[in-house]
């Protein structure tokens, strides 16, 4: 799905992003990847940046994947038990991709 193509303005975007992806998903065995362009752009680069989730049933895999990623990296929301059930946390890795890591739970 586009951002242009979000139902009822639900998600208001600037027009430059109509064509940008907004959920792409991506599955292998137990693990799901979602993609999207993300509207952060990194300040000093002409560069264009994506966001990346993935969703797994194990929070300790979770955990493992999220301090994997999280090396050399900012940790913008600690790994962590979430009202959901699952465990949640958010990180800029290295390379300057986001990502979040949602694991367990329901």
């Amino acid at each position: 799905m586009r951002y242009g193509e979000a139902p009822g303005g639900h998600h208001p975007t600037p027009p430059e992003m109509n064509g940008k992806i907004m959920h792409a998903t991506f599955t292998s065995g137990e693990i799901t990847l979602m993609a999207a362009d993300s509207m952060n752009h990194k300040p000093g680069t002409s560069a264009e940046r994506v966001a990346l989730s993935v969703g797994l049933a194990d929070a300790a895999e979770g955990r493992r994947i999220f301090d994997a990623l999280a090396a050399g990296g900012t940790v913008l929301a600690a790994y962590e038990k979430q009202f959901w059930g699952a465990s949640f946390g958010m990180l800029t890795d290295r390379f300057g991709i986001d990502w979040m890591v949602n694991a367990g739970g329901p």
